[in-house]
């Protein structure tokens, strides 16, 4: 009789173990492959500008440029441009050998001018 005591009480403690969903060690290792996924990224930015960082589940980023997480972008603030002039007013405008002038293009992105030898004024980033 003993005996089939016994082997009921150890029937229904494991049906029970069956019923309380997962154990505390699944749970934890859930827990450590989600923290696992997790990544953080931070570059450093030119001009002095204070760096970039993002966190997410997928990371990379482009010291000087920008950092990418999760498909969204953060780009370094652009460097500041303090020339007077437009380069698009002075691309092109005519000008003396050898004169060089600073500029400023629309988008913000300082820029330098060159005088080319057909004398009109050529401008880059």
């Amino acid at each position: 009789m003993k005996l089939h005591v016994i082997a009921f009480a150890a029937f229904v403690g494991v049906s029970l173990l069956g019923c309380g969903g997962s154990s505390v060690a699944e749970e934890a290792g859930s827990l450590e492959e989600v923290s696992q996924a997790l990544c953080n990224v931070s570059v450093a930015c030119p001009y002095g500008w204070a760096p970039v960082s993002c966190a997410g589940i997928s990371c990379s980023g482009q010291d000087g440029s920008h950092v990418t997480c999760d498909g969204n972008t953060t780009y370094c603030q652009p460097p500041p441009c303090t020339a007077s002039s437009s380069c698009e007013e002075v691309n092109g405008s005519q000008c003396f050998s050898g004169q060089r002038k600073e500029c400023c293009w629309d988008n913000g992105d300082p820029g330098d001018c060159f005088c080319m030898s057909n004398r009109t004024m050529s401008c880059s980033v």
